[in-house]
This record gives structure tokens, C-alpha cells and sequence, in this order.
């Protein structure tokens, strides 16, 4: 049953059977791919140093849709690398969500993310591994990268670099990690990351990277560490016979600079939501002004296409747009905020977060929601307005962990609930951290503003 779990593609490739074995992992290295089988072949040839690792490890694999013969070359790949677990989606859902529906699966106390056609270095993670198991209100480990060719095995340069030397930024320190963030013009995305709070607020959003958002909304639970020194190998050149795919990243970056940039006004939106608009340093909302006044105007413009009578209406787009957009008017009248977004927030947050369910419930092959504990709301309510908007999601109400567990295809189940001890239940009898959600936590990353 073990093998059958992996090597034949007709069967559902999930969660049960680890949980059935109850496999305690300390690391998830968790990789999206699409329709590039051989760069994915020649990768996990690069991880054998798997199979002697001191690490326990889970090899998480996202086979994104592809129509060539990825699928086959992961079955096949099982023998030489038996720590692979792999999800395959019916359909292409965008690299950015497959990318947190894979970290919500992961069973690690840490993950790493890995492209694939990217390479690790396995003493700097295990150094940072051991490190973090005794610092554990360390809860995400950012490094540099080494710019590598893999053609000529030999490293090129260090990019990334937010700092030269060690630093450790301390829970709520927002202000200081977005200082350098601005001085340094790092993009943190190679980190180490401690999956316990990840179900609190990795969601699909739309208009923005996640990692700006993930690094900030991390010091809301603990401490965060940087080294100059990498742990993760940017390929930049590849051997010849795999060129062709070499430089598709920075085209990647080109298209989507929006995204980039609304990801840093993001950024700035936790140090403000952290210590208050007034409080902010003048000479920080000064230089983040600076990059980020041209894109008010597009962002307030999309808002209102977003929730305005369409036939596919996209509210979690108008909320961050919305946000993005009333965040930077004159301090002398933020108070209008209060008074003009009232009504809207009433109206199109509680869609807009209901809608962030759906997406995650629709990442999940053969995905169903199940609503259970919610205390604070109505579970026949919301599946009522769930169903109103989204007719095609399944829903389940239980009351009981005991009932979650007793479930089918325990793999595909998203539970939204309001009962942390409830949470706990579930993650120690092997369900996923990841997939179990707080309905209060899940509500305020959609908030025009939050209760702090």
C-alpha cells in the first residue's frame, strides 16, 4: 500500500498514508513545477544527499498541472528519492498559489521552498535547522543566495544581500526590518520558515508577492534571523541540453513588477499596522512615498472594477486594492476612512474573506471545506453563503475532531474553525497544520483595518 501510494498515478497521491504512519518530519522542502520534466529530473538528481541526510525530511512536490510527462518522471524519481510526497492539480493554478497551497500541506516543523531548476546547500540548512530547534522563537531564517552555474558547477556571485553581517529582528520590530528593506533593495524570499503559524494568514492574494507579507506578518509571532551567508543556489546557468528554460525568472520579474511593488506597500502596511499611523517615523513614510505614490491611482482604479456588477467579481483583489489605496491619504483625514469605508467593509470584507476559503478549498485536489467549532458564526450560515457565490465548493459540518478524522480522504479536507484547542487536536493526530484555519485569524488579513 506504502508503494502503490507513489507509483501509480491513478491513485490520489495525499496525506493519508503519512498520517496512518504518523512520520514526525523536521523539514518540508516543498517544489512547484510545470511541464519541465527533465529540469525536474536533473534537480532531484541534485538532492540524492537526501537519502543520507541527518535531517528527517519530506520532499513535497507540485506537479502544477503539466501536460508532458512531469507526473511519470516524479512516480519515477520515488526509487532513487523515497521521502517524495507529490499533489498533482487537475489544472495550472499560478505558481504563486501552488507555491502556499504546498506550504499548507507541509507535515515539517520547517519548510524550505525550492524552485525546480534551483539547487540547496545541505550543511548551511541543516546549521540553520539545528539553530532554530534551539532558538524557537525564531520563526523564519532569511539567507542570501548563491548565484550559481550549475554548467560549470561554480558559484557566480551573492545576491539578496539586506545586511553583511548577522542580524536578529525581534517580535513587533517591524520599523527596523522595513528601514533596511528600503536601504538594501532585498527581495525575502529565501528563508527557512517555522510552518506553526503559516494556516494563520497564507492566503491566495491577487494584486501582491506573498513573501513581503509572510516575512511581516512572521514577527507577529516571533523573532526573525538573517545571515549573509546562503543556504540556496539561484541557477542561473544551466547545463546546455537544459538552456532553453534558463531565463525565465527574470522574465517572470519584468511582467509582474506591480506585484513586486505592491507587495513593499504591503510591507510598509504591517509597520504601520503594527505601531500606528502616527507613529511612524517621518523620514520612513517619506521614503516609502517615494516608491510607491504612482501605483495609488491604478490601485484605487482596479478596486472599484474589482467589486463593481460584473459577472465574475473578484473580492479579495478589491479589498487589497482598497487598502493599498485608502492607506496613504493625508493623516489630517484619515478619519474620513472610518466614516466612507464603513458600508463597504460590511459588505464586501465578509465576501472577500469567505472567497479566500473557496480558493483554498479549490487548490486542493478534490478539495471540501469543513466547518466545525466556529463559535462566533452560524456553520448553516455560511454554507449557505458560500453556496450563494461558489455552488460548486463542498461542505461538510462536524462537530467533533474525532469526526474530521473519521473522514475520507483526509488529504483533501480544508477545516475553517473558531476552537484553537481544536486546531491542536488535529495537528498531533498527523492532519496538516496547514490545512486547519482560525476563523478569526483568517478574517483580519482582510480587514480595512485591523484591531491593532
Amino acid at each position: 500500500r506504502f508503494a502503490l501510494w507513489c507509483f501509480d498515478p491513478a491513485v490520489k497521491i495525499g496525506l493519508n498514508s503519512y498520517s496512518k504512519f504518523m512520520i514526525d518530519f523536521l523539514l518540508t522542502i516543498y517544489m512547484p513545477t510545470y511541464n519541465r520534466a527533465e529540469m525536474l529530473r536533473y534537480t532531484l538528481n541534485q538532492l540524492s544527499f537526501l537519502n543520507n541526510w541527518t535531517i528527517k525530511v519530506e520532499l513535497l512536490i507540485g506537479d502544477n498541472g503539466s501536460t508532458d510527462h512531469t507526473w511519470d518522471v516524479i512516480c519515477e524519481m520515488k526509487a532513487l528519492l523515497p521521502m517524495i510526497r507529490a499533489i498533482r492539480y487537475p489544472k495550472n493554478i499560478g505558481a504563486s498559489r501552488c507555491m502556499i497551497s504546498l506550504l499548507r500541506a507541509a507535515l515539517g516543523r520547517y519548510a524550505v521552498y525550492l524552485a525546480d531548476d534551483d539547487q540547496l546547500i545541505p550543511e548551511k540548512i541543516t546549521e540553520i535547522i539545528y539553530f532554530m530547534e534551539e532558538n524557537r522563537d525564531i520563526v523564519a531564517y532569511y539567507t542570501t543566495c548563491q548565484v550559481y552555474n550549475a554548467h560549470r558547477s561554480t558559484p557566480m556571485t551573492v545576491g539578496g544581500i539586506l545586511s553583511t553581517e548577522k542580524k536578529r529582528f525581534r517580535k513587533m520590530d517591524s520599523i527596523d526590518l522595513f528601514k533596511i528593506m528600503l536601504t538594501s533593495g532585498a527581495v525575502l524570499d529565501i528563508v527557512v520558515l517555522s510552518t506553526e503559524h503559516v494556516s494563520h494568514f497564507c492566503y491566495n492574494n491577487h494584486e501582491f508577492y506573498f513573501i513581503y507579507f509572510l516575512a511581516f506578518r512572521m514577527l507577529d509571532y516571533g523573532d526573525i534571523y538573517f545571515d549573509p551567508d546562503p543556504f540556496y543556489r539561484w541557477v542561473r546557468v544551466h547545463p546546455p541540453e537544459l538552456v532553453p528554460n534558463g531565463q525565465e525568472s527574470d522574465n517572470n520579474v519584468t511582467k509582474k513588477i506591480d506585484w513586486y511593488s505592491n507587495g513593499l506597500e504591503y510591507a510598509l502596511m504591517m509597520v504601520i499596522r503594527s505601531f500606528g499611523y502616527h507613529t511612524v517615523p517621518e523620514w520612513l513614510l517619506h521614503e516609502a512615498m517615494s516608491l510607491i505614490n504612482h501605483h495609488i491611482t491604478r490601485a484605487r482604479i482596479l478596486s472599484s472594477g474589482y467589486y463593481s456588477k460584473h459577472t465574475n467579481r473578484d473580492y479579495v483583489s478589491a479589498v487589497e486594492l482598497l487598502k493599498l489605496s485608502c492607506l496613504w491619504q493625508d493623516p489630517a483625514k484619515i478619519h474620513i476612512l472610518d466614516s466612507s469605508f464603513s458600508a463597504w467593509e460590511q459588505q464586501y470584507v465578509r465576501l472577500a474573506w469567505l472567497q479566500g476559503i473557496v480558493e483554498q478549498v479549490r487548490d486542493i485536489p478534490d478539495g471540501r471545506l469543513v466547518l466545525c467549532c466556529l463559535e462566533m458564526d452560524d456553520p448553516a450560515t455560511i454554507k449557505q453563503e458560500i453556496f450563494a457565490s461558489w455552488p460548486d465548493v463542498p461542505i461538510i459540518i462536524t462537530t467533533t475532531a474525532e469526526d474530521i478524522v473519521a473522514l475520507t480522504k483526509t488529504e483533501s479536507a480544508l477545516v475553517l474553525t473558531g476552537n484553537k484547542d481544536l486546531r491542536v487536536r488535529l495537528s498531533q493526530s498527523g492532519f496538516p497544520i496547514g490545512h486547519i484555519i482560525l476563523i478569526q485569524e483568517w478574517i483580519e488579513n482582510f480587514k480595512l483595518r485591523s484591531a491593532s
